[in-house]
């Protein structure tokens, strides 16, 4: 866009022009539509990361690369719980009793909860890591604060020991 028009589109309209392109390429209507829109955000921001450091004037601002398809190695639903319904959208819903999430286009999968989810989850990411899948979810918590203890201490960070207190305990620098 910028050779033919000089103009730049932006994440946003990009992304109003996802309807369409599904209808032209038949593949891109089996993606569900919240994956196609993270990866035009990545774009977005690897690009604007890369114009900031070329306005800073680093001699070598690293323009972006694509990856090849081998190398996507996660991709994500942006929204898993919808506010005004106050239950979770499509993506991401635990179900049989909480050993099968929902994920859209794909279906329910088996997971292994290794402990349950905390607050209202925002978005789900799925990444392959040492051939295995995970599903990790970012979670809006509320604020708890700690219980009182009615004590304070002082800390004196060094190299010598890694922590001495005001109480006098001192604590081994692990030097890794």
């Amino acid at each position: 866009a910028y050779r033919k028009h000089g103009k730049t589109l932006s994440a946003y309209d990009q992304q109003k022009e996802l309807t369409a392109l599904k209808e032209a390429c038949p593949e891109y209507g089996a993606v569900y539509s919240h994956v196609l829109q993270d990866v035009l955000d990545r774009l977005d921001k690897a690009y604007k990361a890369f114009f900031s450091r070329v306005k800073k004037g680093a001699k070598r601002a690293g323009f972006p690369r694509f990856k090849p398809a081998q190398r996507w190695d996660s991709f994500k639903f942006k929204q898993c719980w919808d506010n005004k319904k106050n239950d979770w959208t499509a993506c991401g819903r635990p179900v049989d009793g909480g050993r099968r999430i929902s994920i859209p286009k794909i279906g329910n999968v088996k997971i292994k909860l290794h402990r349950p989810l905390e607050g209202k989850p925002k978005s789900l990411q799925i990444v392959h890591d040492c051939g295995q899948w995970f599903a990790v979810y970012a979670c809006e918590v509320p604020k708890t604060p700690l219980p009182a203890t009615g004590s304070s201490v002082g800390l004196d960070l060094g190299t010598t020991w890694f922590a001495v207190t005001s109480d006098g305990e001192f604590i081994e620098n692990p030097r890794h």
